[in-house]
C-alpha cells in the first residue's frame, strides 16, 4: 500500500521489554523498554529507537535512557558497496540520578557516538568495512575519542 507515493510495506514497529529482579536485594534491578520504528526498501534501511529503564548498583536503582538512529544505503545495483551511519545518545547510571528519588542529575554519565562508514560485499555473507567513529563524553574529566575502524563480517 502506498501513501503519498511512499511504500508502507517497508515500515516496521519494534518493541522490547525486560524486567529483571534479583533473588536477593531490591537494588539489583535491570529493567529496559525499547521502542523503535524502521523503514526498509531495496537498498535502503533507516531505523530509530528509544531506550528507557533502570540499572541496579546494589545500593540504588539508577535511571538509564537514550536513543539511536542508524541507516544504510546501497551505492551499487548488486549491493557491493554501501554507505552506513549511526548516531547514539545515552545516559547511564551515575551517583546523582536515581529512579526512586527522581532527582535531576548533577553530573551525567552521558555520551554521544557518531559513526559513518563504507562497506564492500566480498561475497555472500561476507563484508569488509571502514568507518570513522567519534565518541563525545559529557564529563569533562574523560577524553573524547575519534577512531578509524576496519572491520569484517561473516554470516554463516
Amino acid at each position: 500500500r502506498q501513501v503519498y507515493g511512499i511504500n508502507l510495506a517497508g515500515l516496521r514497529i519494534h518493541g522490547y521489554l525486560q524486567e529483571g529482579k534479583a533473588k536477593s536485594g531490591r537494588f539489583y534491578n535491570r529493567n529496559r523498554s525499547i521502542i523503535g520504528l524502521s523503514y526498509q526498501t531495496n537498498g535502503f534501511h533507516l531505523m530509530g529507537y528509544r531506550i528507557t529503564g533502570s540499572e541496579g548498583s546494589g545500593i540504588k536503582n539508577y535511571a538509564v535512557d537514550g536513543y539511536s538512529v542508524h541507516g544504510h544505503c546501497s551505492l551499487s545495483r548488486k549491493d557491493s558497496f554501501s554507505l552506513f551511519g549511526k548516531y547514539d545518545r545515552f545516559r547511564g547510571p551515575n551517583k546523582t540520578y536515581s529512579v526512586t528519588s527522581n532527582s535531576a542529575p548533577a553530573k551525567s554519565e552521558a555520551y554521544s557516538r557518531t559513526a559513518i562508514g563504507l562497506d564492500y560485499r566480498i561475497g555472500p555473507g561476507a563484508r569488509l568495512a571502514v568507518s570513522d567513529q567519534m565518541l563525545v563524553k559529557s564529563d569533562g574529566a574523560k577524553h573524547n575519542e575519534n577512531r578509524l575502524i576496519i572491520s569484517g563480517e561473516l554470516k554463516f
